[in-house]
């Protein structure tokens, strides 16, 4: 992870300005006014998925916030010291050093992304937190019946705490890949939550 923050400051250096390590609003508000000029530039953001490079510790998570991560998921595909994955078999809520470091990313600023958690992770994380939730890359369940996608109601509230949910492009996520299948999903979630908390989370 720590390896993965420097390339990308490598690179935002060689880039002569094309590409900015968005690290605070600051620098993402230069990004926003740059395109607003027509000058081409990127913007890029370190995050975690799964979090596995905590590994197990809460030390760690100011190692990752000092190399530049702004964002962190808390599983991916299996289970893990933080808790239930979506995938995963336990379907458990957070662990105790789960529910530790979602306080300690609070403390630090760091966004937290419940993409690939268990809906017991869900439910206890929005408990916690005290900043709004991303989901980074999902699908809906309203308009495509899989496990991987995400329900009417955990939108409902991750919306209604200021979160953002992303809207995967995979068929697995829409049901139908095609760019109007994918326009539909995303009308779907707009319609239910409001076009300020949805994202384009293509995946």
């Amino acid at each position: 992870a720590k390896y993965q923050a420097q390339v990308l400051t490598e690179t935002a250096e060689r880039s002569e300005g094309g590409l900015v390590f968005v690290k605070n609003r600051t620098d993402l508000d230069s990004v926003l006014q740059s395109r607003e000029n027509d000058i081409p530039v990127v913007g890029g953001l370190m995050s975690t998925e799964g979090s596995h490079a905590l590994e197990g510790s809460i030390e760690n998570i100011q190692k990752l916030y000092d190399a530049g991560f702004r964002m962190m998921s808390l599983q991916h595909f299996f289970d893990n010291e933080l808790g239930g994955s979506l995938h995963g078999l336990s379907k458990a809520g957070l662990t105790d050093f789960g529910r530790d470091a979602i306080r300690e990313m609070n403390r630090l600023g760091i966004m937290i992304d419940v993409a690939h958690s268990s809906e017991a992770v869900v439910d206890e994380t929005l408990a916690i937190s005290s900043t709004p939730l991303v989901v980074s890359h999902t699908g809906i369940r309203g308009t495509c019946e899989k496990p991987r996608n995400i329900s009417d109601e955990h939108m409902r509230r991750i919306a209604s705490g200021g979160g953002l949910i992303g809207i995967g492009f995979w068929d697995d996520a829409v049901c139908d890949a095609s760019p109007g299948g994918i326009a539909k999903t995303i009308a779907y979630a707009i319609d239910l939550v409001g076009v300020e908390h949805v994202a384009l989370g293509s995946d």
